[in-house]
């Protein structure tokens, strides 16, 4: 008998959250249809959204204690984002950038593709992984973006996260959404 992990899942009303790990990001890495068949899912036919690409795939698999055998139950993990309805399909991903700092603080990530943006999605799958940090002892979740891109600004304003000054990359804008808050 397999011992098969089960990998973990946070679900929303139209979303299923499902947890990257080192089976998930290799299917991811030979191509869409190994991915969907380990995803269960449909993968929208616009997959990769913008900002996700082999490079960020291989950080993931690089990135070590999240995704380490010893620690499958670990939250800060990156997350694919599958719709529902009509068919369930692989339409985003959205995660942490790491564990909590030494002041609690988790970054957050997220991409949708095109064809699903306009939807709610993010903005969806975006409170779904705050509820999850501040349920695994987070203070606050942070995001990073430009200010060009304005429907990402739409995503946090809607999730509660407010402006916080510079973000770590030259001209982007950073966002806070403290517990509580």
């Amino acid at each position: 008998m397999t011992n098969q992990i089960t990998p973990i899942t946070l679900t929303t009303a139209r979303l299923r959250l499902v947890g990257a790990d080192v089976a998930l990001l290799r299917a991811d890495l030979a191509g869409r249809h190994a991915l969907g068949a380990a995803l269960v899912a449909h993968v929208a036919d616009t997959w990769p959204p913008e900002y996700y690409d082999t490079a960020a795939v291989q950080w993931m698999l690089n990135a070590g204690a999240a995704l380490d055998a010893s620690n499958t139950n670990s939250p800060w993990r990156s997350y694919y984002v599958v719709f529902s309805a009509p068919t369930p399909t692989l339409v985003g991903t959205v995660g942490f950038k790491s564990a909590p700092d030494k002041h609690g603080t988790v970054e957050i990530g997220y991409s949708v593709v095109a064809s699903f943006q306009r939807r709610g999605i993010a903005s969806e799958a975006v409170a779904a992984l705050i509820a999850h940090a501040y349920t695994h002892g987070a203070t606050a979740v942070a995001a990073e973006t430009f200010p060009e891109l304005v429907a990402s600004l739409g995503v946090m304003r809607r999730c509660g996260l407010v402006h916080a000054g510079q973000g770590s990359e030259a001209g982007a804008v950073r966002y806070v959404h403290h517990r509580g808050g």
